[in-house]
Formats: C-alpha cells, structure tokens, sequence
C-alpha cells in the first residue's frame, strides 16, 4: 500500500552545517547532558539493572521530541544543506549503551562519564544523539545524553531535556509524516518549502542572491568532497588524533548562597559565573592583557525554532580585578553587547576589536538555568544535573554553569596543563567562602525527593 503520510524536510541551516563540515567536526561538536538518578525505580526484584525499563523510559521520552526522531540525509549532489527528515527505522537500543561496571561516586571517573566522553561516536546514519546509562556505587544511576551540536544550541537542547524527562499527559502521535522516497523529492519539497517561506518572486530572487555566488560555490564543493574527507580522516585516524585530550570537572553547590552572592555584588548568577571563571582564568593563566572569555548570548525567541541562535562577545578584565569589582562590569558589558554594540565588545585592554573573538580569548563561560522543581525520566526522580560545554580545539577553558531545582553546578573542560579542579576551588572559595569548602563534595542530590 502506497505510503499517504505528508512528507516531512527540514533544511539544516547554512550557519549549521559548520558542524558536520567534517568527521572531526562532527564528533567533537557534541553537548552533553549529566544526569543522575534515583537508581531504585530502574531495579528488577533480584536488585539488578533493568535494562528493558530504561530503555522504554527513554523511548516514551522521544515521543515528545520529534527532533530525536530524525536524521540527516544528504542532497543529491550537495545541491543544498542535507535535511532532517524522519526516521521511520529509528532503534532506541542502538543509542543505548550500559556502561560495564560499577562506577564511584567520589571517583576521577565520574566527571569524564558525566561530560560524555565514554559515549560511542555517533552514528551519521541515525538521529544524532546516543546515551550511556551507568550504575554508580551509592546505588544511583549516570544518565549521558549527548546531541550533536547541529541538532540544536545549548537552550534548544533544554528544550529536549524537558521532553525526555517530564512529558506532557497526552503523547503525541508518531510516525505522522514520512521521509522523502527519494533525493529527487527530498529537493522538490526543501524547495516548495523554502518558496513558502519568501513574500513573492522578487524577494525570492534578492533572497537567493544576497549570499555571494563564491561562497555558494566554495560549500558546494565542501558538500561534495565531504565523502571523501571523511573516508581519509578514519582511514588515517585523525578524528582520535586533531582533538587535543581534556580535562573534566565539575562541582555542585546550593543554588540559594549562590544567588545571593550574585545579588550582593550587583549582577546575576550568569554575570558572577562568568566574573568567577574570568578571575579563575587569572590566577591560573596570568596575561598581561588580562583574562578574556567568550560569553554566548542567545539571540532566541521563548519557542524559536532555530536550532542554533547564538552569537559570542568577548569580556574581559584588568589583571588582578578582585570578584566584586568584576561582577559589575561583566554585567556592563554582556548589557552592552544586548544591545548591539558589536560582537566583539568587552571590557579591559584590546576591547572591541572587531574580530577579534578568535584570537582574544582563551575560552568561554556562560550559564543556564534548567528547571526550578524536580524533573522524572520515566519512573525515577533525576536527583542532579551538569551541563557541559564544548571546548573548541583550539581554547584552554571553557565554564558552564547551570541550576537545576536547588542546586547550582559548575562544569569545567580545559587543557591538559590546566588543573580544572583549582577553578572550583576558586569558584568555591570566591562565592561560597572559605568556611564551606568542607561542604564542596558532588553529590548532586539536587532537591529531589
């Protein structure tokens, strides 16, 4: 019987295609989400793993997020960006991995499973996510669930984190559209849709053409060539080789005596996570310059469709600034750079340079809130959360700091000279106070029940 579903494409952007330009791309520019269990609800009577629990729990999750049900395919010819399109066969259990083992809860393995880098590759062929489920020795269980950064930014992927870990009463349908039979129909419906999407035959016109025709031509021949790139990196290994080695940590605190520092000094909990790991950056790789950061700012509406809409300004500050003076001016300068006084502006020695973000700084920090109340993955509480950063190849450090119920956790990815557990010691001692840091363990049992 003939298939009557609507045919369902999604261009990939033209700004998100940088993340599949190549295999080395494509695997490093991966998020993370750490998540941590109630390990009670996922035990059969005899007290071990019920792996058939878990994974049911994460396919009602995808139920309500359609993003995790499609994959890209390629255009015919590189003629366009590849599409999104649905993926009829999709195998939660071939995302799935159960991790061998028991892993310590204090232990240095933790961090590197949390941040997902004991995930598999993802697989190009499938929907761009995966997960690895693992037992931890207090009896919790490690959720890593890790999305290509082409599926979507950091508030795009919390967006999906809501759809797997809380769903709404009334499951959507699946399998309402289908995926184009052929290349030739997969361009037929992109450019129905794309000419849905202009105000008539003369916008369509200036619309195509604004782009240079160079630079079309250039990322036809990248689409084109891409194949065979790839076959090269794997026969040569360079995806396990380009990518320099990392350092993972992170630490989680109550959210409440961190608000209300960022209160004290004048400036959100963003502005001080941001001020904190400037001032962390300080003491750790001194520039005469003074540390500077990249700071995401997202540019997307309450329910944007965009899977990627965010720009980078750069902050930075004299050397030496103590916290409470930093705090102010992050706040000034992520304020003026809302506002639009470039994408480069910052504050200290060589502020403003426009285009300069490449080259003056030496990293990133930001922060997210998650959910104010405790969230559920199937039958289990989600007892703490950790967002992690992606750290381009090429910077030292990147800090990201997130909220989730009552507790405040705070993820550092560096180089292998610099020691990421000092940059929570700062934090700590900074925002929490010297009195606490007995109290700096991540137990991450995030308010839940």
């Amino acid at each position: 019987m003939r298939d009557r579903r609507p045919v369902s494409v999604e261009l990939l952007g033209t700004l998100d295609e940088k993340f599949v330009a190549n295999a080395v791309v494509f695997e490093h520019a991966t998020p993370c989400a750490g998540l941590l269990l109630a390990g009670e609800r996922f035990r059969t009577p005899s007290g071990s793993l019920d792996h058939d629990l878990v994974l049911r729990a994460l396919a009602d999750g995808l139920r309500y997020a359609p993003e995790l049900r499609r994959r890209l395919r390629p255009a015919p010819l590189g003629l366009t960006t590849p599409a999104w399109v649905p993926d009829d066969a999709l195998d939660v259990a071939a995302h799935v991995r159960f991790h061998p083992g028991v892993v310590a809860a204090d232990g240095p393995d933790l961090p590197v499973l949390l941040a997902g880098r004991l995930n598999p590759p993802l697989d190009p062929r499938r929907p761009l996510w995966n997960t690895v489920v693992a037992e931890l020795d207090d009896g919790r269980l490690a959720v890593a669930w890790r999305i290509q950064h082409a599926v979507g930014d950091g508030l795009y992927g919390l967006r999906l984190l809501d759809a797997l870990t809380e769903a709404d009463a009334a499951a959507p349908a699946l399998g309402t559209h289908r995926p184009p039979r052929s290349g030739v129909e997969l361009l037929r419906f992109a450019g129905a849709a794309w000419w849905r999407r202009q105000a008539g035959p003369r916008a369509a016109w200036h619309e195509y053409w604004r782009k240079p025709f160079r630079r079309r031509l250039r990322r036809w021949a990248g689409r084109v060539v891409r194949p065979v790139r790839n076959r090269v990196i794997a026969a040569r290994g360079l995806a396990a080789t380009l990518v320099p080695r990392r350092r993972y940590a992170f630490a989680v605190h109550d959210l409440a005596p961190v608000a209300r520092r960022a209160r004290e000094l004048g400036g959100s909990v963003h502005d001080l996570t941001v001020a904190a790991a400037l001032v962390a950056l300080d003491q750790m790789l001194p520039d005469p310059a003074g540390p500077r950061l990249g700071v995401p700012l997202s540019h997307r509406a309450a329910r944007g469709d965009r899977r990627n809409h965010v720009r980078m300004t750069v902050v930075g500050l004299p050397p030496g600034t103590p916290l409470a003076e930093a705090v102010p001016l992050v706040h000034a300068a992520v304020a003026d750079a809302i506002k639009g006084t470039g994408p480069s502006q910052g504050i200290g020695p060589g502020q403003g340079v426009p285009g300069a973000a490449r080259v003056a700084a030496r990293g990133y920090a930001s922060f997210v809130p998650w959910r104010p109340r405790v969230r559920h993955l199937g039958p289990a509480a989600v007892r703490g959360a950790v967002l992690w950063p992606v750290l381009d190849p090429r910077d030292d450090i990147a800090v990201f700091g997130s909220s989730y119920a009552d507790t405040f956790a705070l993820a550092v990815v560096g180089s292998t000279s610099l020691d990421v557990d000092a940059v929570l010691r700062v934090f700590a001692e900074q925002v929490i106070g010297a009195d606490r840091l007995a109290d700096l363990t991540p137990d991450l049992t995030g308010g839940a029940p």
